[in-house]
């Protein structure tokens, strides 16, 4: 950060988001789909505990990388303190 500038840096999820990757391939594996749930289960409980609600979490906000999903998109999250 600097006086007139905010950076945000990101993880680049070269595998796109889930919507997509439904819409194209049709349904998981059994393997990948409990993966997936894992890993948002894993991320929205790392933002629960910074007392943050998503409030839009959907597929096209789950983005795919070659290791996992990622939680994106939180303009519509609430800070609960």
């Amino acid at each position: 950060m600097t006086k007139n500038n905010v950076y945000i840096m990101t993880e680049y999820c070269e595998r796109g988001d889930l919507q997509k990757r439904l819409k194209q391939h049709g349904t998981l594996s059994e393997f990948d789909a409990l993966r997936l749930t894992r890993d948002i289960v894993d991320a929205y409980i790392a933002i629960e505990q910074k007392q943050i609600v998503h409030r839009d979490l959907k597929t096209s906000n789950i983005f795919l990388t070659a290791t996992g999903a990622r939680i994106a998109d939180f303009g519509f999250c609430e800070f609960l303190n």
